[in-house]
């Protein structure tokens, strides 16, 4: 009787494992089956002797050893789908912000559906919204990572060099930023920090020191960003411009200090 038992509570765990997939109902079934186990046995100790005693007492440790088992290797499991998933929606997200950075180059933010994002990822509407609240959420998180990249048209990159891509995406977070108030402060704080990271390159120009910025590095940073996003959007309208070089020089005139003179330098 007791041996029966234990051959059926075990087969209770293994079910609900297999069939739910959850470890919490696994060790629910644990619990049980070792209850089961521990009625059958006082019901039984009443009537067997020594030798039966034994028996059950073998029987129950052996159950609960195949039990243990069973729950290790559905934990081990578990585990490993729950780290696919998690790879897979990493993928996922990450696939929506790439196909997201084309998207509102192109398009613009105002221009660009949820449909079309979505589209340009491989995935439908509903994946979309399963890794962000909004488009607007969607396109914060592709400002964050032009920053963390430090991406855009403050990157301090030849204007030459920047891509068509580059330079609308950066001033789309512009553009964004003065549209729409709500978004402003946490994009703020994105715009903020390229500054300061410009600065700190002014004060290396200028100085040929590292170091954090003194105000007077914070001004040369907007004539560079200035000097930058302007030449950046000029680059691909006057082909015959040598804007590398004009944007070099303008900014030796502008850091001043002990800078080497990048003039010199070839332009392509």
């Amino acid at each position: 009787m007791p041996n029966g038992t234990a051959n059926r509570s075990a087969c209770i765990v293994a079910v609900m494992v297999n069939d739910n997939d959850d470890l919490r109902s696994a060790s629910r079934g644990l619990k049980d089956a070792v209850a089961a186990l521990s009625k059958a046995l006082g019901q039984t100790l009443g009537e067997a002797g020594a030798e039966a005693r034994r028996e059950i007492a073998d029987e129950l440790t052996q159950a609960s050893r195949e039990l243990s088992r069973e729950l290790g290797d559905a934990a081990a499991e578990l585990s490993g789908r729950a780290s696919a998933r998690a790879a897979k929606a990493e993928r996922t997200r990450a696939d929506l912000v790439e196909a997201a950075r084309r998207v509102f180059a192109a398009q613009g933010y105002e221009g660009a559906s949820v449909a079309d994002l979505a589209a340009a990822a491989g995935y439908t509407k509903g994946a979309l919204y399963a890794n962000f609240a909004s488009k607007e959420d969607l396109f914060v998180e592709v400002a964050r990572q032009l920053e963390a990249r430090g991406e855009g048209v403050d990157d301090g990159v030849a204007p030459s060099e920047a891509t068509l891509d580059d330079i609308l995406l950066a001033l789309e977070v512009y553009l964004f930023a003065l549209r729409h108030p709500t978004a402003r402060p946490e994009l703020r704080e994105l715009v903020a920090r390229a500054h300061v990271a410009l600065a700190r390159e002014a004060r290396r120009l200028r100085t040929g020191h590292e170091g954090e910025p003194e105000p007077e590095d914070l001004d040369i940073a907007l004539g560079l960003a200035a000097v930058h996003n302007y030449c950046a959007i000029l680059s691909p309208l006057l082909p015959g411009f040598d804007v590398d070089g004009a944007a070099a020089r303008l900014r030796d005139r502008i850091v001043g200090g002990d800078a080497p003179s990048s003039s010199t330098r070839p332009t392509r």
